[in-house]
């Protein structure tokens, strides 16, 4: 190990990128970590430049993957960290739910330290996005990116939000994480005869306002992370 690089294998023929029959090319290639969230990486297959934070903002047509560090100013160990350069639980949750709606894949990293310990508050992040997953994992493993991947929060909500979508079998999911809504309106999925909306990982069935095609949804609490399962929608 060197202290402050990160070795990238681009050329071991016996080294081939997860689900491709490409062999990575022949050469080893040591890249200085700056602990920014743009340091340039080769894409093992390719060996052209990709950002460790690269995030589109709309589908693409190649398979992609956001790197983050939950340290928001190294991928290592730092012992003189603060709690303020540490991302939010609502913050992880928010991108790897939007990474899932376009098609990506979320890779998380921290930093453990000399003897291979973790840090109390990756501890705690790290749970905390577990403890969501359990709750609310059925919108994201095995699902789709759907045909409109997100909108803007409508109704009666604090703040600015993004509503994400994703997609299972006949199912949309509509996800709205970091604000506070006691009522929301979707425009983009249509309700029919057959619509039906549950909140995820409470089994609760919401009757929305049937006067109109939009979907308008009373949630009833003040959770600032819900995950609603759209049935019967177009």
């Amino acid at each position: 190990m060197v202290t402050g690089r990160h070795q990238i294998p681009t050329g071991n023929p016996r080294i081939f990128w997860p689900g491709s029959t490409i062999p990575v090319q022949s050469r080893m290639r040591w890249l200085p970590m700056t602990g920014g969230v743009k340091t340039p990486v080769a894409n093992m297959v390719t060996s052209t430049p990709v950002e460790l934070n690269y995030m589109p903002d709309k589908l693409v047509n190649h398979k992609w993957e956001r790197c983050q560090s939950i340290d928001k100013n190294s991928w290592g160990y730092r012992k003189d960290m603060q709690a303020s350069e540490v991302m939010d639980l609502s913050s992880i949750i928010n991108n790897l739910v939007s990474v899932v709606a376009l098609g990506g894949n979320y890779l998380l990293t921290i930093g453990p330290d000399a003897n291979g310990k973790i840090h109390p508050l990756f501890e705690e992040r790290l749970k905390g996005l577990g403890g969501w997953l359990k709750t609310n994992g059925e919108a994201i493993y095995g699902s789709r990116p759907w045909k409109v991947q997100k909108e803007d929060c409508k109704g009666n909500c604090k703040g600015k939000c993004t509503v994400w979508y994703t997609s299972k079998d006949d199912a949309v999911y509509a996800i709205i994480v970091g604000s506070t809504c006691t009522r929301l309106e979707l425009t983009e999925p249509k309700r029919t005869k057959d619509t039906k909306v549950t909140l995820v990982g409470k089994c609760i069935e919401i009757k929305p306002d049937d006067k109109s095609t939009d979907l308008i949804i009373p949630l009833p609490d003040n959770s600032n992370a819900w995950c609603l399962k759209l049935e019967g929608v177009e």
